[in-house]
This record gives C-alpha cells, sequence and structure tokens, in this order.
C-alpha cells in the first residue's frame, strides 16, 4: 500500500535514531479512530487519524501493544500528495488531540515528501492564550535532520510544551471546572499510591472531549 512506501522511505531515512532508540515509523490503519475526540454537545470530530506516528519498534511483532505505545510517541505524520494550507487544521486538530494521549511533548509533521515540511507543535503560554506554532521547511535533507531531533526525548529544538501544562492551576476550591478538578485527583492520587495509567487515561479522555472550538 501508499502508506507503507511513505513508512519505508522515512524509515529509510532515519534508520540511525530509529535503532538507537528503538523505535519505528507506524502505519496506522485507516479506520482507527485513536486520535479522535467528539465535542460536547456537537457532531464535530476532533482529530480522526494519521497516517504514520512514531512508536516503540515492539508494535511491529507485537500490534496489540499499539495503544499503550502511543503514549510513549514523539512524532505524528500526516502526508497529502499535495500539502495545502487548509490541511493544516487536520495537522492542528491531530496535535491537540495525540497531545492529550502521550506522555510527553509531540510534533505533527504535514507533508509531501518532497519540499514541503510543515511542524506543529504546542508552545509556551502568551498571556492567556495557548498557541500551536508551526515551521515550515522546503529541503528534505533539512526535514530529516529536525524530525531526528525531535525522536530523542533529550533534545528540543524548540520549547513544545503539554496540552495540559497549558491548563491553569488549582488552589483551593476552583471554579475552572471537572477538568481541572480531574487532573488535581489525578496528581493527588498519583502523589500517594504511584502513577495509574487507567486514571491518567481517562483523565486524558475527558480532556480530548472538553477541547473547544479552534
Amino acid at each position: 500500500q501508499q502508506r507503507d512506501s511513505y513508512r519505508s522511505y522515512l524509515e529509510t531515512h532515519l534508520a540511525d535514531v530509529l535503532s538507537e532508540k528503538k523505535m519505528c515509523v507506524f502505519a496506522v490503519n485507516r479506520q482507527s479512530t485513536f486520535l479522535t475526540a467528539v465535542i460536547p454537545g456537537t457532531d464535530v470530530e476532533l482529530g480522526g487519524h494519521t497516517d504514520l506516528i512514531v512508536l516503540g519498534a515492539v508494535v511491529k511483532t507485537h500490534p496489540d501493544m499499539f495503544g499503550p505505545c502511543v503514549e510513549s510517541s514523539k512524532l505524528a505524520i500526516e502526508v497529502k500528495k499535495t500539502a495545502k494550507e487548509s490541511d493544516a487544521f487536520e495537522a492542528v486538530s491531530e496535535l491537540i488531540t495525540l497531545s492529550v494521549l502521550t506522555c510527553d511533548p509531540v510534533t505533527v509533521l504535514l507533508t509531501d515528501l518532497q519540499s514541503v515540511w510543515r511542524f506543529f507543535w504546542v508552545g509556551e503560554k502568551s498571556d492567556t492564550h495557548t498557541v500551536v506554532y508551526s515551521a515550515l521547511i522546503s529541503d528534505p535533507d533539512e526535514a530529516f535532520a529536525v524530525m531526528k531531533k525531535l525522536i530523542p526525548p533529550t533534545e528540543r529544538l524548540f520549547t513544545r510544551c503539554k496540552l495540559r501544562d497549558m491548563l491553569p492551576s488549582v488552589t483551593g476550591k476552583s471554579a475552572s471546572g471537572p477538568i481541572v478538578d480531574s487532573i488535581q485527583r489525578y496528581y493527588d492520587v498519583e502523589s500517594m499510591l504511584g502513577p495509574d495509567e487507567e486514571m491518567a487515561r481517562a483523565v486524558g479522555d475527558q480532556i480530548a472531549r472538553g477541547i473547544p472550538n479552534l
């Protein structure tokens, strides 16, 4: 399939970093809805799917590990034969939803694998607004150099933030709403009993459902 040829092309150019970090470029099933979030009270679906995603290499031999491996993802890739400005909304939707699902800051790449390599990431908060940044690269060699820096968690080419870090802090009985309260409860449980993956995922799902229209 075409996505497999995209995957092979990317893995060839990222081989050294993927091997070192024990990761792979995974072609996502077109029927997968792991990046989908429905906005409450509307019929608007945020996200949906992505073509390729960088995951732990274990998913190649154990596809059932796809869900847990998503949490360690650093980069998702949306491939278009002709990447247009209108495709940016789809990429940003994927970025927001993936940021909820993963443990670390993530980047989404919109590309035609030729002269358009547009990277999207959640930047630092500006005043009261959460800002999504993008950078456009036209040289494939430069784009692959950036991708290699994004995959390892030890270096950052630019400041990327987790979406949850952009939410208001909680002090006492907050009026910030149920999402922030749920996050605070999770941190309280985590401080006493350690990380709870099921509870963390439930809180993530709640955040995804509460993301406003862009």
